[in-house]
């Protein structure tokens, strides 16, 4: 009967394929340029983020870099549903030459932070170490339900168990902080998930180790199914010149039922966030995302992040993700305007990147 269920859920979701990108109705258009933006900051050096497809996303600054959810093996909605998943080697290599052609090395990346245990955030993380993509043992910041996921490869990945402050500006904690290099430090912030089509949340719950202990993670053929969220996470990046946050990114995880204090005001009041990066995916299930959270932080640009079709494969045209109105993103962000915080149209504020895009700060 679960199976029936799923089957329906999927041709439903199927049905809410979106055509071919041209462009959204307020005006934003999918950027396929580098673009580089001057914003009010003490950095000392540019900042670069290249986005790569879902919500895989790397950090540069002075060859610091950290990477967010990896993951390029895009799969056939049917596999997902009803199959098995498996590694698109194609697609991996894609992604790494536009790792290179952007001018990040994974080989520089030694820790990595997953905002939840889905397949389509962290998949292709097994592909990467086995290919030694990486210089050495990764510092792998996350839920147990990936580290469940992962266990076979506990001897090269040093698992940071997630701790964050809860929703009350009163526990926060400074120690809470990552300080993963010398001028990048990271606070992990907990988040929840969006319904992910007609009110239905899939593979909710904690991935358990047994499940993954039949697969072989040279080939990992898998079932989708079996990658559980588990708490999900939203991070906070600081870049840090002379012991002190001069600029600020919002890594937000999930599309999210808003907690009133997911960034305590403790943290604002030390920082304001810069630069927003979030998921856009499934955003019509919940009506305050994302214009609780653009309100209160007010950033200077928004990055958005799991716009594309990611059952589709990876190294084609690009077409919006299914069962997700995009354009009422921008029209509840446009309801969180205020006087003190006010943008001349969405196109101005809101950037949708083209896979393999870097954008700098500076």
């Amino acid at each position: 009967m679960k199976k029936v269920h799923l089957l329906l859920l999927l041709l439903s979701l199927q049905s809410l394929a979106k055509p071919p990108i041209k462009y959204l109705k307020n005006g934003v258009a999918i950027n396929k340029c580098n673009v580089s933006y001057a914003i009010q900051s003490n950095l000392l050096d540019s900042l670069h983020i290249l986005y790569l497809g879902c919500n895989n996303v790397m950090m540069k600054y002075k060859n610091e870099q950290v990477m967010f959810d990896p993951f390029f093996s895009y799969q056939a909605l049917k596999k997902v549903g009803l199959g098995k998943i498996k590694f698109d080697e194609k697609a991996i290599s894609l992604g790494l030459e536009r790792i290179k052609q952007a001018g990040f090395d994974l080989q520089n990346v030694h820790d990595i932070f997953i905002s939840h245990g889905h397949y389509d955030h962290v998949f292709d993380l097994p592909y990467l170490i086995n290919h030694q993509a990486f210089k050495s043992h990764i510092n792998l910041h996350c839920n147990t339900s990936v580290q469940n996921e992962l266990f076979k490869f506990k001897d090269r990945i040093n698992f940071i168990t997630n701790q964050s402050p809860k929703c009350d500006s009163n526990a926060y904690d400074d120690k809470l902080w990552q300080n993963i290099s010398e001028h990048i430090r990271v606070l992990p912030l907990r988040s929840s998930h969006a319904p992910h089509v007609l009110g239905v949340q899939f593979m909710k719950g904690e991935s358990k180790a047994n499940k993954f202990e039949q697969y072989d993670t040279t080939n990992f053929k898998s079932n989708a199914m079996h990658w559980k969220g588990g708490k999900e996470y939203a991070y906070l990046v600081d870049i840090i010149e002379n012991s002190k946050p001069v600029f600020r990114i919002l890594m937000q995880g999930p599309s999210i039922k808003p907690c009133p204090d997911i960034l305590p005001e403790a943290v604002l009041k030390e920082k304001d966030v810069d630069i927003a990066v979030m998921i856009i995916a499934s955003n019509q299930y919940v009506k305050e995302y994302p214009g609780f959270q653009l309100g209160r932080l007010k950033p200077k640009k928004v990055i958005i992040t799991h716009w594309e079709n990611f059952f589709k494969d990876y190294t084609k045209e690009p077409t919006l993700v299914p069962s997700t109105n995009h354009d009422a993103f921008f029209q509840k962000a446009s309801k969180a305007q205020s006087k003190e915080w006010n943008y001349k149209t969405d196109a101005d504020m809101f950037i949708m990147p083209y896979p393999g895009t870097k954008i700098s700060f500076k």
